[in-house]
Order: C-alpha cells, then structure tokens, then sequence
C-alpha cells in the first residue's frame, strides 16, 4: 500500500492521464494489460527477502492497485522457490549462479508472458536480458533503478585492467568472472543502454539526476505502520527498552549509510539511557553483527527482522534533536518515512 508518493506510479500508467508508460503510445484498458516485472534475483539475498517486503514487490502492489494483471519472474539459486504472502504470481527459474547461458535465458523468456517488462534493476541479468527480448518480441521495457550497482564496486573510478593470463582465466573458467552475468565492467556497459528504456523510474533524486526517468520513492505501508495500532511502552517492554530513549534504524545496515558515525556520537555524548536500535538484517553480509560485536549492547541494540506484531513505535523526529554534532549527511542516509 503506498501512499504520499507524488508522483505514484498510478499517475504513470493511469489512461486517463496525458503521460503514458511508453512515450507515444496510448496505454490501454489496465483490466487487459499484463506487466511481467523482471527481477533477476528472487532468492533469499535478493528480492526474496523479507517475506517480499522489498521494492518489485511494493511495485507490483501498486500497479494491482492501478488495475493491471502483473507477475513476477526471476532467476533463484535457493533450493526452496520464493513463497511471497502475496497474491502475486511468481515464477521463479531454478539456477546455480547467474552466469552467462542459452538455456537459463531461454527459461526466464518463456516466463515472461507480459504485455510490458518492468525490468527491476540496472544490471544486465534484468535490464539487460529485457532489451533482448524487446529483439524479437517487442514488448516495451520499463527500467526501475533503486540503486546506483556501480557504486558497490567503486563507481565512476572502477577500472577492469586483466593480464592477458588473468582475462582468459576469466573468460574461459566455468566459474570466470566475466562469466558472471552482473560482472562490474557489463554493470559500467548497460548504464549506456538507459536511453534504450521506454520509460526509467528510480526512488531518489541522486539516480533521477544520474539516469532521468520518473522519481517513485520507496512506500510504506500506513496500514501497518500506523501508531495507533501498537502501543509504544509494550513494545519497548517486549524488546527490553523501557528504560531507554530510543534512536531507531530501520532498514538494513550498510557501511555508506553512516550508523558508525550515528555510533561515535552517542558513545560521546555518553548518556546511559540512549541507544541505537537497528530493525531489519543485512541480506548482503554480515555488517549487522559486525556492529553488535563491536559496540556491544552498550549503545546498540540489534534487533534483526522482527514479525510486524513486535514492530516498535516510531519515535517522532523531534526525538531526535538531542543528538547535537552529527554530521548533516548522515540524515540522508536514513529512510525516507
């Protein structure tokens, strides 16, 4: 459920508005309309995680809500296929890795019976393989970038520069690197091909401004989240806070997203009842316990993926004006609410 999201995704492929999904054309009876969503990991690391709490999900949410018919397709490595509590039709290719293959891109095109491909991602296991089946079956493509991939390998400033015995290790070992379909120097290539889109949406104004399109920030769900439903003194009892001012991080922790910094600060200011409070695992390593191991329970408090009835109560950000000197960039680090 998405809400205070202008412009939502709604307006986007709303017939009756004067913007269409695909320039030029007009979109049709949304009723008759099927959009297959290519998410190109659904394993448990990649969009399967959190029970589907993740953004193709919220999309895909969002365009049932706009009326259109809409599945999900993707490739897993995980022995058991994703089982989203969703209403969403998921098809899930089984594979070992995502390295290059005829047969695994022919799977994952024969899943896609959309009308229209939401490529989800600027990789070429889901951007990429999208342009390829726009060749020969012509459907229009959408691109949704939700993070700059590049920036996980050193950005702009990343260079391949193999030895010619290190290139052909690559190439020609079946576990190669450039076997591998999500490599950074193809990631660094299809950011060319953006402009290839029929349409871009992204979720910040640093990707708007990077790769244009249509900014869709990330929803959340006012049903769930709202106050009213829990009772902030219980929760905090539950989770053995009540004695605590709490300082919460929702999300999953990341080194660029500044908690060491948010950290520092309140070991400095020393107040025994403050702590941070980190809700949601990291899917990528293991930086969250990393945190804990470091800081110990003496500032932080590290509470993984709780189920929704444990969900804390969300201090307000007035709660968080006692907490003088932290640098201003850190707060664009934090979820947008």
């Amino acid at each position: 459920m998405l809400d205070n999201r202008p412009p939502s995704i709604e307006s986007i492929l709303d017939p009756t508005k004067s913007q269409s999904l695909v320039a030029g054309q007009d979109v049709p009876d949304p009723s008759l309309t099927t959009i297959s969503i290519l998410a190109s990991d659904l394993s448990q690391q990649g969009a399967g995680r959190w029970g589907g709490a993740v953004r193709p999900f919220l999309l895909a949410q969002a365009l049932q809500r706009a009326g259109y018919r809409v599945e999900i397709v993707g490739f897993t490595g995980d022995r058991h296929i994703l089982s989203a509590q969703t209403d969403i039709p998921i098809r899930a290719i089984p594979v070992e890795a995502l390295r290059w293959g005829v047969l695994p891109i022919q799977a994952l095109f024969r899943q896609l019976q959309g009308d229209i491909i939401y490529a989800y991602k600027l990789k070429p296991s889901s951007f990429g393989l999208a342009l390829l089946h726009r060749l020969r079956h012509h459907k229009p493509v959408v691109l949704d970038i939700d993070d700059w991939e590049l920036s996980w390998h050193g950005g702009d400033e990343w260079r391949y520069r193999p030895s010619l015995q290190q290139l052909g290790r690559d190439l020609l070992k079946p576990d190669g690197a450039l076997r591998q379909m999500d490599h950074p120097l193809y990631l660094k290539q299809v950011e060319r091909w953006v402009p290839y889109a029929n349409h871009v949406t992204t979720h910040t104004q640093f990707l708007q401004a990077r790769f244009g399109g249509t900014c869709i920030p990330n929803g959340k769900d006012v049903a769930l989240f709202d106050p009213s439903r829990y009772d902030p003194e219980e929760s905090r009892c539950r989770l053995g806070l009540a004695d605590y001012r709490v300082v919460m991080f929702p999300g999953a922790p990341r080194p660029y997203k500044g908690l060491e910094d948010l950290l520092t600060a309140i070991a400095q200011l020393n107040q025994p009842d403050m702590r941070l409070v980190i809700v949601g695992g990291s899917p990528y390593d293991d930086y969250d316990q990393q945190l804990a191991a470091r800081w110990g329970s003496g500032w932080c408090s590290y509470q993984g993926c709780l189920p929704s009835k444990c969900l804390l109560w969300w201090p307000p950000p007035t709660s968080l004006l006692y907490l003088n000197g932290i640098p201003r960039p850190l707060w664009h680090s934090f979820p947008s609410s």
